[in-house]
């Protein structure tokens, strides 16, 4: 078996997996076989083709991602390829390498819907310019913040009038409480926290280079960093007060009605960075 040592860190669908790849500094082979497209080529070719790619990238050093729903990272290979030595954060909070065979869940053990390989850095001309990257990230920020919906998901300040009428609704008895639903709550309400830390973070860390877009980025990453203070007052964890689903007895009515109230405060602070984001994004040009 060969292994390499590293750390697991969603699935995303085809259009936004190429752009994003657009702004890497590495070349990315995608092998992609989402439930809804069908093959360019036959299912035993497809999928030795893929192997014998992450056997290559294992053997340079390099880890590769799989990933259906959620990614996972593939360390290492057992029986030339035919099995993979994996990590994932839905297995063992990604602490603990698995055979992808023997796992269960987003973790394995069905194919994935997607492998990604990363073959060498590419070349300086094709590096895509930091502000080019920068004022897309903002523009991309702005935009989802004003998008209602992209498919099934509610996106920016429609997701948060859905997310607190779904709360509201369990309040008022109109909605019951199902494990499905507490899942996701507590996994929006963490990941909310955690896109908001690394969001303030990052825009105190352009902000530095931005001339006379300093001040509204730099306020607005005070907006993003007094989100995640509101949200995890007195929380060692944001899954304390949005409860997981085998914690249901716990999730009482003073918990959801808190939440509620942080999640109100969430949103005019979101709001609130990206009149901040324009602001800045009219003085970057």
């Amino acid at each position: 078996m060969t292994i390499l040592s590293a750390t697991a860190d969603s699935h995303s669908e085809r259009a936004s997996t190429r752009s994003c790849a657009r702004a890497l500094p590495w070349k990315i082979r995608f092998f992609e076989s989402f439930p809804w497209t069908k093959l360019a080529t036959d299912r035993d070719t497809f999928e030795s083709e893929v192997r014998a790619a992450i056997v290559d990238s294992i053997d340079r050093g390099v880890p590769a991602h799989y990933a259906a729903q959620e990614d996972g990272l593939i360390i290492g290979y057992g029986s030339g390829g035919s099995r993979w030595w994996c990590v994932h954060p839905y297995h063992e909070d990604g602490s603990e390498p698995f055979w992808h065979d023997e796992a269960s869940g987003f973790a394995g053990p069905s194919w994935p819907w997607a492998v990604s390989v990363w073959i060498e850095p590419k070349d300086t001309a094709e590096i895509v310019d930091t502000q080019e990257l920068t004022i897309g990230a903002l523009n991309q920020a702005v935009r989802m913040w004003k998008t209602e919906k992209r498919g099934s998901y509610f996106i920016g300040a429609a997701a948060y009038a859905h997310w607190l009428e779904w709360l509201r609704g369990i309040e008022s008895k109109a909605v019951e409480v199902s494990k499905r639903g507490m899942q996701g709550n507590g996994w929006c309400f963490e990941v909310l926290i955690q896109s908001r830390r690394i969001a303030s973070s990052w825009l105190n860390k352009i902000a530095d280079d931005a001339g006379a877009a300093r001040d509204p980025l730099r306020s607005a990453a005070g907006s993003f960093a007094a989100l995640v203070d509101v949200c995890m007052e007195d929380l060692d964890s944001p899954w304390d007060l949005a409860c997981a689903p085998e914690r249901v007895e716990e999730w009482t009515r003073e918990k959801r009605r808190a939440q509620i109230a942080r999640i109100e405060s969430a949103q005019g602070l979101d709001g609130t960075a990206v009149e901040l984001i324009e602001e800045a994004l009219a003085l970057l040009g």
